[in-house]
């Protein structure tokens, strides 16, 4: 196969060193053969070499290590990696990654390129992180190149950075250049699986460390940004380089665009959407935190003063908290053109104002054209004190008011009117170079009937239509029907809903008459994570297969088909209602005529790796009529509802709520409205977990639908509970959400301190003790791979918070597992952890906590205090800092800085409304070893 002209003709491919395509990704040894090939093909290339990543998907990776490749260390230093495209070469850390281990794609080595000038490439590439499949504990970036590398250029060109744990590219000196990439799914498991309870951590998707007294600096140019639980770029402190965004798309970030922290910024001629419907779905619901990760700001400056803002051409939406905001006593400059800030502060309006001076900060304005617009009642629109210079004009609207400006000067204000225009671009025209289709397969239309779908494969606007009937819901219906002879792969897809990962579809649909032609009579698809072009079709579908009197689920791979399974008997003219979920790896379908009452178990279950996302929509194969009279779709795990568009009775759930957590014996509540008929008539019932439907019946006193369920048969977990209600018509409402049932003690494993070569001591914590006056707990150990447990002595805790024992007699040079564990009144084991047994020789080496102050500066509202710290290690191999006030056992806020070296130190600023008793810090290595020392309060 001919290597595209940008690879080198010396780079080693992968495959001759025993590379395998797997993109089933199955624990067979593969994964481990993969990582050995890669780093067997850069020994080959040598210190600045490059190695080649064919056509295919290759997951690598170790099922009992940890599965990064360290280049420098593993292979030699500096190599580039080039691939076919981001559609054709895909690299993955296989989900095989044991508990508790690193699974960093590729991370460059430090101190390898200090004074010596390279540049390296990486290029057509998909480097997917497999962070949904991953082990709760499993943590790693996609790209990090360590300190001590300021002569090292990276470029990364054509790249999709893809379900990253961490952050997707973490650079710490040198310059970063990224150009038509995509960033997708950044961070997502970290925040989720960092959340304690009150506070969780966060990442990003690009963590730049340009330094102005090395000429680096970090440019992003034409790419896509979407759904990352922190920033697109978030430099580290002391990083005052140059950093532009080009050109950019960017939609679900949950901090923002950009955190400064020193370094000037250029943003121009980008689109970014801070909220969005898909993050809000992929992050954890957290029923007790108030200021979730979901697009809180545009852009802020945090400690060190920024040499200049410039922003021309921007537009900023959605932004859930305000727009730009200074941290306590700093000061930017901010110039450019045209900026838009539209639709703040619509979730929290906390901070006073859309654009806001924190403290003794200052706003310096130099703008010509600012637009600011429907902003939150409850906030103004600029609060900016000590701010000056000037606006040429300014246009508002929303708000209490305009605010204060200090001395700045605005030549032209105008309250109402619409934002302006800037030049941005949209989605489909940055990004990953995907090879459009020829214009000749382009149909064009100016129904508004497909504005929000688009014809895929050998599909025009002229295959669809409506159709009227009385036997329809709503009286219309979409129809297919190809008025030609030549059958092909036609569909439409759903442009609304994107590509996503985990989805379900639910439609209503019905055939009015099969094509009997032998070998004929493909009819009525149904499309999930579909994608590509005519004669390189990928996806699956569900359909009706005349010549084998069935329904069949199949898949195209590059436009080869074939059959997954068949199952049941379809009946020409006869309207079905069709359940379709992909989740995973698991495909899941049933069908069942659409008089008849949902079927609880589905008719095929199955799983395949070989799509993970792509659009979704309908189609048909043969050309005949197919008639769509409902189409429901849900994303990231939810259940697509059923839909009934000829009846006003609507049905929502009163008890509990969405999210709630139950246990016991719970009331449900169901409130049925728009009732068309007498409440006798009504069939309203309702399940958990898809299980049996149970009949809730009505009660005059409080006006709803009432039952008691009993959450003892479940296990602990997450579950969905659906509403249901049929008029004496067939009509069906109804309504689902997500509840969590806990049980009576909930404990966690936290971790290991004080470990030495022949002792440490564990901890762990009572999380929830509710309707009893007290838990025996204790502790379980091992070491690592082997099958009985040691049992710790027994305590009776009567509240919940932190316990711990000293484990001793432990061999030097051991990997231990340990897991907290509740005896009475219920058995529970908390999730495992591990520890590494120091020789004596790593007891020097443990990480020292050498100042460690506090400064109160609490007021009557929040708690606040500066921790002043410092930490060293005598082997030169520092990771992480953790900060956390704790109150009564539990912790209540945190926050964590990544170092690296033999010293490090920082202030970490800490509040938090409500009381705190206690301060703790913590340092670890690279190795996991941990000091800890607290202060009480």
């Amino acid at each position: 196969m001919t290597r595209p002209e940008y690879v080198p003709s010396d780079a080693e491919d992968i495959t001759d060193h025993g590379a395998i395509r797997n993109p089933e990704d199955a624990d067979d040894g593969k994964p481990s053969v993969n990582r050995d090939a890669i780093i067997d093909a850069a020994n080959a290339a040598g210190r600045g070499g490059s190695i080649y990543v064919p056509g295919g998907t290759f997951y690598y990776g170790r099922n009992n290590a940890n599965s990064w490749i360290r280049i420098g260390s593993d292979t030699p230093a500096g190599i580039s990696l080039y691939g076919d495209g981001p559609e054709g070469s895909m690299l993955g850390i296989t989900e095989h990654t044991p508990s508790g281990r690193v699974a960093t794609m590729f991370r460059y080595s430090k101190d390898e390129y200090t004074s010596t000038a390279i540049t390296v490439n990486i290029r057509g590439l998909c480097l997917d992180g497999n962070s949904p499949n991953l082990a709760d504990d499993v943590t790693g970036l996609g790209i990090r190149v360590r300190s001590g590398n300021s002569g090292m250029t990276l470029n990364i060109e054509n790249v999709k950075v893809y379900q990253i744990t961490q952050s997707g590219v973490w650079k710490q000196d040198g310059s970063l250049n990224i150009d038509s990439c995509t960033f997708e799914h950044i961070a997502i498991k970290y925040e989720n699986d960092q959340w304690d309870g009150s506070n969780t951590s966060i990442d990003h998707c690009i963590k730049p460390s340009p330094y102005a007294s090395d000429s680096d600096s970090a440019t992003i140019t034409n790419s896509v940004f979407k759904t990352c639980s922190g920033s697109v770029v978030d430099p580290e402190n002391g990083a005052d380089g140059q950093i532009t965004i080009k050109n950019c798309y960017c939609e679900g970030l949950g901090t923002g665009l950009a955190k400064l922290v020193g370094n000037p910024l250029t943003v121009t001629n980008t689109y970014a959407k801070m909220q969005s419907a898909t993050l809000d779905g992929l992050l954890a619901s957290y029923p007790d935190r108030d200021r979730p990760y979901d697009g809180r700001v545009a852009i802020y400056l945090f400690d060190v003063d920024p040499s200049s803002v410039t922003l021309k051409d921007c537009k900023f939406v959605d932004m859930t908290e305000q727009a730009m905001y200074t941290h306590d006593g700093r000061t930017w400059t901010i110039s450019g053109d045209n900026v838009v800030f539209d639709n703040v502060g619509f979730r929290r309006g906390l901070q006073g104002s859309a654009l806001r001076e924190s403290g003794i900060s200052n706003f310096k304005w130099d703008m010509d054209r600012l637009s600011v617009h429907n902003v939150d009642s409850s906030l103004a629109v600029i609060d900016t004190p000590n701010g000056g210079g000037t606006i040429q004009e300014l246009t508002w609207s929303g708000g209490k008011r305009l605010g204060t400006m200090g001395s700045t000067t605005i030549n032209s204000e105008t309250q109402g009117g619409a934002p302006f225009e800037p030049n941005v671009p949209s989605q489909d025209e940055v990004g990953i170079n995907i090879s459009p289709k020829d214009n000749d397969d382009q149909p064009t239309t100016d129904s508004p009937l497909f504005d929000d779908w688009t014809p895929q494969w050998e599909s025009d606007y002229e295959d669809w239509g409506v159709a009227s009937s009385s036997a329809f819901a709503g009286d219309t219906a979409l129809s297919f029907e190809h008025f030609g002879d030549t059958r092909d792969r036609r569909a439409l897809s759903c442009n609304d809903v994107g590509e996503p990962t985990d989805v379900e579809i639910l439609d209503k649909f019905r055939v009015p008459e099969f094509t009997n032609d032998s070998g004929l009579g493909f009819h009525a698809r149904a499309h999930v994570r579909s994608s590509g072009s005519n004669g390189s079709e990928n996806g699956y579908w569900l359909e009706v297969e005349k010549p084998s009197e069935s329904f069949r689920l199949g898949k195209y791979t590059d436009g080869d088909g074939k059959t997954i399974a068949r199952f049941g008997t379809p009946k020409e003219d006869t309207f079905y209602l069709r359940r379709f979920r992909a989740e995973g790896s698991e495909l899941k379908a049933k069908v069942w005529p659409a008089v008849e009452e949902e079927p609880l178990n589905w008719d095929i279950e199955t799983t395949d790796a070989d799509h993970t996302q792509g659009w979704i929509g309908l189609g048909s194969y043969d050309t005949g009529l197919v008639e769509t009279d409902m189409f429901s779709v849900a994303t990231s795990g939810e259940t697509a509802p059923r839909l009934n568009s000829g009846s006003s009775t609507e049905v929502t759930w009163k008890t509990p709520a969405d999210g709630a957590s139950v246990s016991g014996t719970v009331t449900v509540q169901i409130d049925v409205s728009n009732i068309t008929e007498a409440d006798s008539s009504l069939d309203v019932s309702y399940r958990i977990a898809s299980g049996s439907w149970l009949s809730a019946n009505y009660n005059p006193d409080t006006g709803y639908y009432e039952d008691s369920l009993d959450t003892a048969r479940f296990s602990e977990g997450n579950y969905k509970l659906e509403a249901r209600v049929s008029d004496s018509g067939n009509s069906i409402a109804d309504a689902v959400i997500d509840i969590a049932v806990e049980k009576t003690v909930s404990i966690e494993t936290v971790d290991a301190r004080n470990i030495s070569n022949s002792s440490a001591t564990v901890i762990g914590e009572l999380t929830n003790l509710s309707g009893v006056p007290s838990a025996i707990c204790g502790f379980e150990w091992r070491k690592l791979g082997t099958e009985s447990w040691n049992i710790t002595e027994e305590q009776t805790l009567s509240s919940v918070g932190e316990f711990s024992e000293e484990i001793s007699g432990l061999d030097s040079e051991i990997e231990y597992e340990f897991r907290a564990v509740a005896y009475e009144p219920e058995i529970v084991d908390a999730q495992t952890d591990t520890f590494y047994a120091q020789s004596s020789s790593e007891d020097e080496a443990q990480p020292v906590i050498e100042q460690f102050d506090l400064q109160n500066k609490s007021d009557p509202v929040w708690n606040r205090f500066d921790v002043d710290w410092a930490v060293s290690h005598a082997g030169g191999d520092l990771d992480t800092v953790v900060t956390k006030l704790r109150y009564d056992g539990s912790t209540v806020d945190a926050e964590s800085t990544s170092i690296t070296g033999d010293t490090a130190s920082y202030t970490h600023l800490m509040r938090v409304r409500g009381p705190i008793d206690e301060v703790v810090l913590s340092v670890n290595d690279s190795e996991n070893r941990i000091t800890t020392e607290s202060k009480s309060i």
